[in-house]
C-alpha cells in the first residue's frame, strides 16, 4: 500500500476538466451498452428469482451528498431483512461483503463476479453524480462510521470503478481501501486514471477478489 500525507484533498484546475470530458465520453459508451444488455440481464434476473431487476440504494456522493444509486439485483427480493441476522452470524468487519453469501441468486454470483451489477450506476455518471473512476460510493451507515483522515475521500466525486477495486478488492483491509482511496485522489493523472480502467476489465474477466 502506498504511502500517504494527510493534506487537502482533491482534485481540481485542468485536471478536473479532463476528469470530466473523460467521465461523459466514457459515460456515452457505457450506456450504450446497459442499454444492449439490460433486456438480456432483465430477462436472465427475472428467471432467477423474484423481484425488481434493478436494486436501487441511498448513498453518500460528493461532500457527503446523498444520492441513489443503481445496480443489477444480486439478492434475493427481501435481502435487506435478512441482513442484520447475516452480518451477525458471518461477524461482518466495517464495509466488508460476506463471503458466500446466501442471499446471493444465482445471476447475481456472476454479475458480482464479473462486476456487471455495478453498469446501471453510469445513469448516475451521467447525471453528474458519479465519476467512472473513483473511491467506492458508501452506504450511508459505512459514511457515518468515517473519521477524521478518511473523510477526505468524500472530497471528490465517487465512482464506479476505483483503486482499491483493481488492487484486491474485497480481499483489502478497510484501512488499506481507504488509504487507496486517498492515494488515488492526491496522485491523479490521466494515466492513473486509464491504468485503473484497463485493470478493471482484467479484474472483471478473472473475478479474483469479487464476492
Amino acid at each position: 500500500i502506498p504511502l500517504i500525507q494527510i493534506q487537502k484533498v482533491e482534485i481540481r484546475g485542468i485536471s478536473k476538466f479532463i476528469k470530466l470530458i473523460i467521465n461523459y465520453t466514457l459515460g456515452i459508451m457505457l450506456f450504450v451498452v446497459f442499454a444492449i444488455l439490460y433486456p438480456i440481464m432483465g430477462i436472465l434476473i427475472k428467471i432467477d428469482s423474484k423481484g425488481p431487476v434493478l436494486y436501487k440504494q441511498e448513498r453518500y456522493g460528493k461532500n457527503f451528498k446523498k444520492i441513489n444509486i443503481y445496480k443489477f439485483r444480486t439478492m434475493v427480493a427481501d435481502a435487506d431483512k435478512k441482513k442484520e441476522y447475516i452480518e451477525k452470524i458471518y461477524k461482518r468487519e466495517k464495509g466488508f461483503k460476506i463471503k458466500s453469501d446466501p442471499r446471493i441468486t444465482r445471476i447475481g454470483s456472476f454479475l458480482r463476479r464479473t462486476s456487471l451489477d455495478e453498469l446501471p450506476q453510469v445513469l448516475n455518471v451521467l447525471k453528474g453524480e458519479l465519476s467512472v473512476v473513483g473511491p467506492r460510493a458508501l452506504a450511508i451507515e459505512e459514511g457515518d462510521l468515517l473519521k477524521g483522515w478518511e473523510k477526505k475521500r468524500m472530497n471528490v466525486n465517487q465512482g464506479i470503478t476505483g483503486l482499491w477495486q483493481v488492487s484486491g478488492r474485497s480481499d483489502l483491509t478497510y484501512e488499506e481501501r481507504m488509504k487507496l482511496d486517498l492515494y488515488y485522489i492526491q496522485n491523479w493523472s490521466i494515466w492513473l486514471e486509464f491504468k485503473i480502467m484497463i485493470l478493471t476489465v482484467f479484474r472483471m474477466l478473472f473475478g479474483k477478489g469479487a464476492y
